[in-house]
């Protein structure tokens, strides 16, 4: 019975009401997002000896972030235009079944798109790196490059 009561809030309330509940949120969570990474690059930058490297990473890292977050919208998009046609025509099961693929599709492009590209690790660093001076082990050839020129 819930179900029918918010398609008939989508179909009888004022639209200005609707866009400030449906769409107010959705700014406030990109406006934090956006902050969130502000203050992350100024935190991350004053990291001593390792601030300007771990910006590089960053700026690796952010087109891919954005092209996840651009296919996540593509299908969002898409499918939230097929689930209004289906909500609109009472067809609760196909709506259903959109939101269920929607859900399935984006988990699979961020596993795609946002996967862990495999690193160097020690194992594969020649012999000589894999230890340093002081005897720890270090985690790849750069960081041993870094720490013991």
């Amino acid at each position: 019975m819930q179900q029918d009561n918010r398609t008939k809030e989508l179909g009888t309330r004022p639209i200005g009401e609707l866009l400030m509940k449906y769409a107010v949120p959705a700014v406030v969570a990109m406006t934090a997002s956006s902050l969130y990474n502000m203050v992350d690059r100024i935190f991350i930058g004053h990291i001593p000896e390792v601030g300007t490297l771990s910006l590089g990473g960053l700026a690796v890292t952010f087109p891919v972030m954005n092209l996840s977050a651009a296919f996540g919208a593509m299908v969002g998009v898409g499918s939230s235009t097929m689930i209004s046609i289906k909500l609109g025509q009472k067809d609760y099961k196909t709506a259903e079944r959109v939101l269920g693929n929607l859900v399935s599709l984006n988990v699979i492009i961020g596993i795609i798109v946002g996967g862990d590209p495999p690193l160097p690790r020690s194992e594969q660093c020649p012999a000589q790196h894999r230890t340093s001076a002081c005897g720890n082990e270090c985690h790849n050839c750069y960081s041993h490059h870094q720490r013991h020129p």
